[in-house]
């Protein structure tokens, strides 16, 4: 199994097939009170970049916003995607260390391939919803997050006819993403490491990679 870090839709070369689809970092902010913001960023293999920030305009709600942009390219064959996210939720406090949240995501993007027998282009839409349950301490944080959303192509066109007309055929894919998210560090700014997995439950031979491990940092500001 290949993992691809930190990058949501990026083609990548096995053999001839391409790849249309890898998870990104969720985006856990675990905020707990109003004003209080996050900024991170992550990063897998040398060409794919993750940021990420939350914000709390009002206590038990906020919104936050992700991007990831990738490439790869080998002898002219390669891919390069991005996808921008935005979202809103609900999080409460259980304690001073015990918190959840409940978050609705949108992002679009675009991604496209490079392959000996012809290129093929797309944009798509993913949206959904994620739920998580995390613990915050001063020098260490945890979280268990699982990302529900579905996954559309639209425009798709390109000189590999065979390619074009898989992708058009796909329909709506649903996904399941959970992911263990742990930081350990100082109270404002923290190292971040992430697990996860994203099981397709629609179809499980679709062209995708199916691994989340990323690696970074995040900063936290809190409001007065």
């Amino acid at each position: 199994m290949r993992f691809v870090w930190s990058l949501f839709v990026v083609v990548l070369i096995s053999g001839c097939s391409p790849i249309y689809y890898a998870p990104n970092t969720l985006n856990v902010p675990m905020i707990r009170a109003k004003g209080e913001g996050v900024l991170g960023g992550y990063i897998g293999d040398p060409s794919s970049v993750n940021i990420q920030g939350a914000y709390s305009p009002k206590q038990n709600w906020a919104v936050m916003a992700d991007g990831v942009w990738g490439s790869e390219d080998s002898s002219n064959q390669g891919g390069s995607g991005h996808l921008i996210t935005g979202g809103a939720g609900y999080y409460r406090p259980l304690n001073n260390h015990f918190m959840f949240d409940t978050y609705g995501i949108l992002g679009l993007g675009s991604v496209e391939n490079h392959l000996s027998q012809g290129d093929v282009s797309s944009g798509f839409v993913r949206y959904g919803i994620q739920p998580s349950a995390g613990f915050q301490s001063k020098y260490f944080e945890a979280n268990v997050a699982s990302r529900l959303v579905a996954l559309r192509y639209f425009h798709t066109n390109g000189s590999n006819a065979a390619e074009v007309t898989y992708l058009k055929g796909v329909g709506t894919q649903f996904l399941l993403e959970p992911a263990l998210t742990v930081r350990a560090g100082y109270d404002a700014i923290k190292a971040q490491f992430q697990y996860g997995y994203s099981y397709n439950l629609t179809d499980s031979n679709f062209k995708m990679d199916e691994g989340i491990v990323s690696f970074g940092l995040i900063f936290r500001f809190k409001g007065k």
